[in-house]
């Protein structure tokens, strides 16, 4: 298929459809879609997108790539080969958005299926990353706190399963708000966040710090413009210190969201102390804390 006009492509692939992979390269491999720059694919089978990418010729235009999926269990190896797809086959500067939305589902709790976004590194064009699939498990770690500010540059909004409920999570989070502030001090362009975080050693630091490293903190100025934080549940003790640090860290906050809109319709009954120390917080700061404003 020669398209060099296409820019766009929206595909729903239904349960029993599959997309067919050539059996050999095409000679004309170089212009096909040749304009590319958005794909988006609604589809019951994670493979359906896979295959999808692999199609696409070597060092292509693409600029955004959206898979939502409406049924089927995702997992963290294949959510992997996309990863690995893009970072083959896109060109890292011009690639700029991704967007992955799984299925609402519980995960397995014998399930260790982590998702380790690393191989999106290279991709230093990247503004937009949302991924959200419930049955795995994606949380952002100290080593990637470290590396994303000069990974990413240009990124404005970061979401990683920014949503769950009782059984999706069990263990502690990675990484806590010390790693939070790196995040926000290295990505000025930030707008949108969304992650798990330990927040219950939230004014703890005070008494361990010694003068001098808070006189040096003091000394270093520093914006971030970040104005929507999904924190999903993040185990929260004092809704007051996180406030205080909020307002000190995060001036332009407007909105605060502890639940993903499509587990919270479905579990309205689950309200947790975390979820209650949160939306106190949301109060403290008089920011919105209802998805239906996230819209």
């Amino acid at each position: 298929m020669l398209a060099p006009q296409l820019v766009k492509l929206s595909m729903t692939v239904e349960a029993g459809e599959s997309i067919l992979q050539p059996t050999t390269p095409s000679p004309y491999s170089h212009d096909v879609i040749s304009s590319l720059r958005c794909l988006d694919i609604s589809t019951n089978d994670i493979d359906a997108a896979i295959i999808a990418l692999q199609c696409l010729p070597e060092r292509n235009e693409l600029q955004s790539f959206a898979c939502t999926l409406f049924d089927g269990d995702e997992s963290s190896s294949a959510a992997h080969r996309i990863f690995d797809l893009i970072a083959s086959k896109c060109k890292p500067h011009t690639f700029s958005e991704l967007l992955l939305k799984g299925c609402m589902a519980a995960r397995q709790e014998d399930r260790d299926d982590y998702v380790d976004i690393s191989a999106l590194f290279p991709m230093s064009g990247l503004k937009h990353v949302e991924i959200f699939l419930p049955s795995t498990i994606m949380e952002l770690t100290p080593a990637q706190v470290e590396t994303i500010p000069a990974a990413w540059p240009q990124i404005e909004e970061l979401v990683l399963n920014a949503g769950s409920w009782g059984s999706i999570w069990t263990a502690r989070p990675r990484i806590d708000h010390t790693h939070l502030t790196t995040v926000l001090r290295g990505c000025s362009n930030l707008r949108v966040l969304g992650t798990r975080f330990d927040a219950t050693q939230i004014g703890r630091e005070q008494y361990n710090q010694s003068p001098a490293e808070e006189e040096e903190e003091e000394d270093v100025e520093w914006q971030c413009g970040l104005e929507e934080f999904l924190v999903s549940d993040s185990p929260i003790l004092s809704s007051s210190q996180m406030a205080a640090f909020l307002t000190s860290h995060v001036p332009r906050l407007r909105k605060l969201y502890c639940f993903h809109p499509y587990l919270a319709r479905a579990n309205a009954e689950f309200f947790t102390e975390y979820e209650q120390h949160w939306n106190d917080v949301a109060s403290d700061l008089s920011v919105s804390s209802t998805y239906a404003d996230f819209a």
